[in-house]
């Protein structure tokens, strides 16, 4: 965060509040910002920068989205001009999330209802692109490029069911061969998906480390429409004790992947060996803002499951690590939530694509 806010805001309280936040956090990674005096206010108002009503609105009282991205991906002032910094502050804070009613059959947001499946730009850094274009209108500054990071992770969802799920794939496909490979593993006690060293190992030749999520609650789960499973495995396994220590001592990093359980994050932290400060949701399920107040009082630092199920994207259309305001804490939230654009299971449940598809897209997306 930048040691002084350079802008004057003449906005009503809440939404000063939410504002504030967002610039703080953008012009923290700003080269250069001349913004000394410069004051944004109200639409009408005649301050240097007018904030489309719309936002204030919103912020007073949220809407559906679409009563405020009537025209496209942006918000508009009542003259027809695009607003940038209220387009800014509503996706980087997830607003769309806060008056949607659509829910998928485990409760989740689908990817359908949203603004991003609308408009087509799930993919783009829409955020950056309006903080830049608030910034070069009104010569503000300058945003200070930085090279790309990613963070790799890997769900430890089942480790034993290997056996069943691949020999029944290896029997469809005619592969005897592969089948064999699979009856070989299980009999020598190295089920397949028990693969954390191999992943290490992968990891350790293109130096790169990442982090492994832990259920610690097993078991089939009914919810009203669906059964959906936790882990095929207890916390408590020797083994599993034994292969946590192993990614410890080699450096990588662990976390929670919350399961879907009457338990608290608390609750589930308190059954992990190790000291934990990052999660993400089991089946991304969640619902947003109430994951934000959830998140708060876990105690944790970081957290990993904003992203889309059915779609490779930005569920906030920003490609940063980033605190959002949340409307109902009316507070700028401690833990950070890095986004999630790309997951495996993605493509396998809803998308479909083949392996080098896949591998194509995921490259691609990578470089945009």
């Amino acid at each position: 965060m930048t040691a002084t806010f350079p802008f004057e805001l003449d906005l009503p309280p809440k939404v000063s509040a939410v504002v504030r936040s967002t610039l703080e956090q953008f012009i923290a990674k700003t080269e250069v910002i001349n913004a000394s005096g410069f004051r944004i206010g109200q639409e009408g108002s005649g301050a240097a920068y007018e904030l489309s009503a719309s936002l204030v609105q919103f912020v007073e009282q949220p809407v559906d989205w679409r009563k405020v991205l009537q025209n496209g991906p942006f918000i508009q002032r009542k003259d027809g001009s695009k607003d940038s910094l209220a387009t800014l502050v509503f996706m980087a804070n997830y607003f769309q999330e806060y008056a949607i009613d659509a829910r998928d059959d485990i409760g989740r947001m689908p990817f359908s209802a949203t603004y991003q499946a609308k408009y087509g730009i799930e993919r783009e850094d829409t955020c950056l692109k309006h903080f830049k274009a608030f910034l070069e209108e009104h010569h503000l500054g300058k945003w200070k490029d930085c090279p790309s990071r990613l963070f790799v992770s890997h769900d430890n969802d089942g480790l034993f069911r290997s056996f069943k799920q691949d020999g029944l794939f290896a029997l469809r496909r005619g592969r005897l061969d592969w089948l064999l490979r699979i009856v070989f593993s299980e009999a020598m006690r190295k089920p397949r998906w028990f693969n954390m060293d191999r992943i290490m190992d992968i990891n350790d030749a293109y130096d790169l480390k990442s982090t492994f999520f832990w259920l610690v609650e097993q078991g089939d789960v009914y919810l009203e429409n669906r059964k959906l499973r936790n882990s095929d495995y207890s916390i408590d396994d020797p083994r599993i004790q034994r292969l946590m220590k192993r990614i410890e001592s080699r450096g990588f990093e662990q976390g929670l992947h919350k399961s879907i359980s009457s338990l608290g994050f608390k609750e589930e932290i308190a059954k992990l060996p190790f000291s934990c400060k990052a999660n993400r949701n089991h089946f991304l399920r969640l619902r947003l803002p109430e994951h934000f107040q959830e998140m708060e009082e876990s105690g944790l630092k970081l957290d990993f499951s904003v992203g889309f199920a059915e779609e490779f994207g930005l569920r906030n259309n920003y490609a940063l690590p980033y605190r959002p305001y949340d409307l109902h804490q009316m507070k700028t939230l401690s833990v950070v939530y890095v986004p999630l654009m790309i997951m495996d299971t993605t493509n396998w449940t809803y998308k479909q694509l083949s392996r080098a598809e896949f591998m194509v897209k995921t490259v691609a997306l990578i470089e945009e």
